[in-house]
């Protein structure tokens, strides 16, 4: 399990001090924990920054900063990152990402290599990933600049989703038990435990129709959108970052995931004419990318649909999550939930509908 995993890593690297928690966002603290925290698990006296920790206003789940280490040996003399979960709950993602990025990086494929865990939330206020910095605009930064490029992004995002599905699973630790069936019983979970009886139909439609386990598990990304694809500066590569929802499954699962998140994904910060054009951009960004993965690769239309219903169900299940209990329920920063609209939620609800003719309702959003 990717638990096992983190456990292992942990435990080589255990700190030697234990701190108060801080709580998250954490500058201008960022800069004393941090330091404090990397002179003691890297065995010197003290650290100092080249770069001082900067907060980069992205993600949804982690608070990223990017920093630079004054005189460290290699692999830790270069620009980093760190992504910071927002308490003790985002432990199981942390773990997730460090554990699938690693992975990828070791079989070759472009991704920040992964260079440290640490699952105690006492240095930061969080579990955190350290990792490589990857100088670069994302795939979305990248249409955004020049709309010409509206067949290059699709095209270059099927691309790397193929490559990514090509990898060899094995060798990571997954959860066990088969992937659908783990995560319907997330499902049925996140209805329970935080009070979401309204959703309870839609998750019976999709029990009731489930598909057979796949016979051909993949390693999936499940959060692969022109966001979290960056061209990398030196030599134009497509890599790739936020792995926390890693697994291994269904393509169809991943896939799906994507067209999702490219069709009715939160949109912010777009200008009057970006906002006008966003849903013609959205639809011939889906087709493309979708007819583009698909050449070559035999597509099932029907495990796709479902796999569609299943994301929309799990991020609504999210949602609701969210909106009782907080983002920090899953170790996402609070400012998460303002992504949560009205708007946003009925794109997931007919889109759920749209596939399965039942419905889902999550309650009054705020708006």
């Amino acid at each position: 399990m990717y638990q096992s995993f983190a456990t292992n890593t942990l435990l080589r690297f255990r700190p030697r001090f234990r701190s108060r928690p801080l709580a998250p966002p954490l500058a201008p603290f960022v800069d004393i924990a941090l330091s404090a925290y990397l002179a003691d698990r890297l065995g010197l006296p003290e650290v100092g920054f080249a770069e001082r920790p900067t907060l980069i206003p992205s993600g949804w789940e982690a608070y990223i900063f990017r920093f630079r280490i004054r005189h460290v040996s290699p692999p830790f003399d270069r620009p980093l990152v760190l992504r910071l979960y927002a308490g003790p709950q985002g432990l199981p993602r942390a773990c997730r990402e460090f554990a699938a990025q690693l992975h990828a990086h070791r079989l070759g494929y472009p991704v920040p290599r992964p260079l440290l865990l640490e699952g105690d939330s006492g240095p930061l206020g969080g579990p955190f990933v350290i990792m490589e910095h990857v100088p670069g605009e994302t795939l979305l930064d990248r249409l955004r600049g020049n709309c010409l490029r509206i067949l290059e992004v699709p095209a270059r995002l099927a691309e790397a989703h193929r490559r990514l599905h090509a990898l060899p699973p094995d060798g990571l630790a997954a959860p066990p038990g088969p992937f659908l069936a783990r995560h319907l019983a997330e499902l049925r979970r996140t209805i329970g435990d935080y009070d979401l009886p309204d959703l309870k139909g839609a998750l019976r439609w999709l029990e009731a129709h489930r598909p057979a386990e796949t016979t051909s598990p993949r390693l999936l990304h499940l959060d692969f959108h022109p966001v979290n694809l960056i061209v990398r500066d030196d030599d134009g590569v497509c890599a790739v970052l936020d792995w926390s929802e890693a697994d291994v499954g269904d393509a169809h699962a991943d896939l799906a995931t994507t067209l999702l998140l490219l069709r009715h994904g939160p949109l912010e910060d777009l200008s009057l004419r970006e906002r006008l054009l966003a849903p013609v951009t959205r639809w011939f960004l889906a087709r493309r990318y979708l007819k583009a993965y698909g050449r070559g690769t035999a597509l099932d239309p029907e495990r796709l649909d479902y796999y569609l219903a299943w994301a929309s169900l799990r991020r609504l299940a999210m949602y609701g999550m969210w909106l009782r209990a907080g983002p920090q329920s899953n170790g996402s920063k609070p400012c998460a939930v303002r992504r949560v609209t009205p708007a946003h939620v009925r794109d997931l609800q007919r889109c759920f509908a749209r596939l399965t003719g039942a419905m889902p309702h999550l309650g009054p959003v705020p708006g």
